[in-house]
């Protein structure tokens, strides 16, 4: 069902340090335990107060993900750039440089 569907999603890590992990990518595989994607990922770890979160940016990879651990999927438009650069905005907010400005993640302060 969403087999080459594009999409940003969301899930969660079983770790207190852990804020946000999102991927953006092509959906290769659907289960009924989990997707696989050919994407890129982004994971936050919270800083001080006033402090803005640092990012790691991930490759262009095959990541399997279960389902348990989804908490979102957004679906993007089909021609999205997925592997565009990222760019932080004025506001903290963090997008790909692409046509749709495709936002990954709000400014994230603790």
């Amino acid at each position: 069902m969403l087999k080459g569907t594009i999409v940003k999603l969301r899930w969660i890590k079983g770790y207190h340090e852990a804020h946000n992990h999102v991927a953006v990518g092509r959906i290769l595989e659907e289960t009924e335990a989990y997707l696989k994607l050919e994407c890129r990922t982004f994971h936050y770890r919270r800083l001080l107060k006033g402090q803005r979160n640092l990012v790691h940016e991930g490759s262009v990879g095959v990541r399997i993900i279960p389902w348990s651990r989804i908490e979102v999927i957004h679906e993007l438009p089909m021609d999205t750039n997925w592997q565009a650069p990222t760019v932080f905005t004025k506001d903290g907010c963090l997008q790909l440089d692409n046509v749709y400005t495709t936002l990954i993640d709000k400014s994230q302060e603790v």
